[in-house]
């Protein structure tokens, strides 16, 4: 037996390999200040100090996984018969027979084969960890290396998954529930099968009351406290953001480091201005949905032989704080439905259904499930506060009262689709992203990977490439009057219409410009040659294919968002465009530097031809189709763009720091409805982000290069003006400025 012995302890690695064990570490990702926002791994593993475990977090362990784990020598007879015999008594696996040091074992050295050459090595390497390492350090080992499902590898990764706290955080009725996954979490883990997971936590509270780990009282109110879980779906901060990080990743270091390697990668996203961009992308689709009316309810579980008070019906959204859209089931119907979310009773706003054009009873059966947002917890003040530091994930709302009833308001998921991303204007740095309404339903990024055509949003670069012959300025006039031009090649004529139908004859570039009037837009494109517009839009960015036709000051071809957003923002930026970047610097898991990135600067356009861009911008939201934008009160420019048919909604404008772009359609090029600008679809979305996600001012306005003339003149005519209640002051390249009596 000892020769035996001897011969199995010479083919263990040595203990001493445990000091220098390396873990698969997670890859962390922070936003642009230090804030984490996201992680990548095949193994998501956060490590604890034995400190950092609660005790009846420990406790759970022992008493579920080693009862004498404090006893024991590595290797425990007593209690593998104590598990054969629990077992056998109650039909059930109860407990198991390894301890925790043989399970730390098999975790580091050993395969899982059940045979009894590795049990013998298991059990080995086990006593000789006893004698090298503390009960401390091999608990903490242990919490921090089981695997607890989805990739999750020890009790704070799965707490924070599961449940979206820390571990000093747990009851003890969640940490039961933790620690009861360890032996299945493919059946076990309660996003499959919450009842699962709750029987398993009521077996490891049992084994706690038996070690005397808990009284029965104790154990009781642990069983009686509801599974809280962390909600899953849209709760996910900036997914398509994440996913161009991924992408970065991957091709850069490789699967192997991405997941494995514990990368540390410094972003440029501001987590604020991401929130607000999401919050502010979602409003507008849903406003824009319920334009085009009710759609009526998708699902009724009582039709499927389902009971609607099951509160499993509506899982997840007991964490979700106001102002979230949950999933609920109407227990009662008539005037004053009622609603069960999860544990939670809501009755439905009245004011909310206006929308629909129905009466509640019209609306509501018994049954029906739909999506509702949370108005208001009906608690006293304060009751609702938790007093937490919040996560760039989280609401600045407190979490809900359980005991109080919610009221509700009935939404519906959106048809159309969004998109949005805003950048630094002066380093290029991406502050945040949305590539669709929800990423569980589509992982395609809109904003950086779409090629959608752009409507008028494309004409600034038309009216800049007239601008740049030194023939037109602003006070030009242009012939808004029937256009018809034969295409030479296919003998087809070409008539473009402009949104209203009419036609108002001589009128300014300016005054054609803010009122986004395509037939003169046309004519001045037919003048210049579209050539010349192609090759100014290429200057600022855009490399997808531009077609050299007429119809390219109305947006023919198709761009991205990411490029129309950077092209925009070298108007403000004197003419410069700093190339887009997302990521910041890479250390690896030791803090050691591996990339750092810097803006990379190209002077595009001469500084005056970009002010004078700017200032038409300026005049679309003053007086034009971006009129939306003037409630913002500071210095902001921009265009609108709707493509035929209503398919495309488009805003895209900056102010002298942060440009950002809106873009809402649908996949298949659906209509969006009639009348569904940009203006009404898209811009909505841009002023409330540049109100909540920019509530500080630039520090200063747009500046005219000293080559740019400012001269006082009529905004009808463009003529010279001393005065009145017409007169702006407009911009001019050198030698463009107007002069008294004569008509540029």
């Amino acid at each position: 037996m000892l020769g035996l012995l001897a011969a199995y302890q010479s083919d263990i690695p040595l203990i001493e390999e445990l000091e220098g064990y390396e873990a698969s570490a997670t890859t962390i990702v922070y936003d642009e200040s230090g804030v984490e926002i996201g992680q990548f791994a095949v193994e998501r593993r956060i490590e604890l100090d034995f400190e950092e475990l609660p005790q009846h977090l420990r406790d759970a362990l022992v008493a579920s996984e080693d009862q004498r784990f404090w006893r024991h020598f590595g290797f425990d007879p007593i209690g593998i018969a104590r598990a054969l015999w629990d077992n056998s008594r109650t039909g059930r696996i109860v407990s198991g027979a390894s301890t925790i040091t043989q399970q730390v074992a098999r975790e580091l050295f050993l395969n899982r084969e059940e045979t009894l050459e590795r049990k013998i090595k298991e059990a080995i390497t086990a006593f000789r960890i006893e004698r090298a390492y503390r009960k401390e350090e091999i608990l903490t080992f242990y919490a921090n290396q089981v695997f607890l499902g989805y990739g999750n590898h020890g009790v704070e990764a799965a707490a924070q998954f599961y449940l979206g706290k820390s571990s000093p955080d747990l009851s003890v009725g969640e940490a039961a529930m933790l620690v009861g996954i360890a032996p299945n979490p493919a059946r076990f883990n309660p996003f499959r099968s919450l009842e699962a997971a709750e029987q398993r936590r009521d077996i490891v509270l049992e084994r706690m009351v038996a070690e005397d780990f808990l009284s029965s009282d104790e154990a009781q109110t642990a069983r009686e406290q509801p599974i809280r879980l962390r909600s899953r779906g849209r709760d996910r901060f900036a997914p398509h953001f994440m996913e161009m990080v991924r992408g970065y990743l991957r091709d850069h270091y490789g699967d192997s480091r991405t997941y494995r390697g514990g990368l540390r990668v410094y972003t440029t996203l501001d987590s604020r201005m991401q929130r607000e961009a999401n919050e502010s992308v979602e409003l507008s689709l849903r406003a824009h949905d319920k334009r085009q009316g009710f759609r009526g309810f998708a699902r009724n579980v009582v039709d499927e032989g389902v009971e609607p008070t099951n509160t499993r019906t509506t899982p997840g959204a007991p964490r979700s704080p106001v102002g979230s859209v949950v999933r609920g089931v109407v227990t009662a119907a008539g005037p004053e439905p009622e609603i069960r979310i999860a544990d939670y009773r809501a009755r439905v706003d009245a004011e909310s259904l206006l929308w629909t054009f129905e009466t509640a009873e019209a609306l509501f059966r018994v049954g029906d499930v739909g999506d509702f947002r949370i108005l208001a917890n009906e608690s006293e003040p304060g009751e609702e506060e938790t007093g937490e530091e919040e996560t760039p994930e989280a609401s600045t709302q407190g979490r809900l009262n359980l005991e109080k009833p919610l009221v509700v308001r009935l939404e519906q998921e959106p048809l159309a689709d969004g998109a949005f991303l805003a950048l630094d204007i002066e380093t290029g740095a991406i502050r945040a992203v949305v590539g669709g309404f929800d990423f569980e339903r589509s992982e395609f990024n809109r904003a950086i990977q779409a090629r959608r055509q752009p409507g008028s949003s494309f004409k600034p670069f038309a009216y800049g490439a007239a601008l740049a012959t030194g023939r037109l300025a602003p006070t030009s006039l242009l012939l808004d009057e029937p256009f018809t031009w034969i295409d030479p090649v296919s003998d087809e004529p070409y008539e473009p219409q402009n949104y209203d139908g009419q036609h108002l004859g001589w009128i300014t570039m300016r005054k054609a410009f803010e009122g986004s009037r395509n037939v003169p837009a046309v004519r001045m494109v037919h003048d210049i040659g579209p050539e010349n517009v192609v090759a100014l839009a290429r200057r600022l960015g855009i490399r997808g294919e531009l077609l050299p036709v007429l119809s390219i000051t109305l947006g023919s071809s198709g761009v991205t968002l990411l490029e129309m957003v950077s092209a925009y923002s070298a108007f403000p930026n004197q003419g410069v465009r700093m190339d887009p970047f997302f990521v910041a610097r890479i250390t690896d898991r030791d803090g050691r530097e591996l990339e750092r990135f810097y803006p990379e600067t190209a002077s595009v356009i001469p500084a005056d031809l970009a002010y004078v861009i700017t200032h038409l911008l300026e005049g679309v939201v003053a007086r034009g189709t971006a009129a939306g934008a003037r409630r913002l009160g500071r210095p902001v420019a921009g265009k609108t763009g709707t493509t035929n048919e209503f398919t495309d909604a488009w805003f895209i404008g900056f102010d002298p720091e942060i440009a950002a772009a809106v873009w809402i359609g649908n996949d298949g090029n659906e209509t969006l409805g009639e009348r569904e600008s940009g203006a009404r679809v898209a811009l909505p979305a841009w002023v409330r982000f540049m109100e909540t996600g920019r509530p500080d001012p630039p520090r200063h306005g747009f500046r005219a290069p000293p080559t740019v003339a400012l001269v006082a003149v009529d905004l009808e005519s463009g003529q010279p003006s001393e005065g009145g209640p017409n007169t702006i002051m407009e911009a001019f390249l050198p030698g463009t400025e107007p002069v008294a009596g004569y008509d540029r």
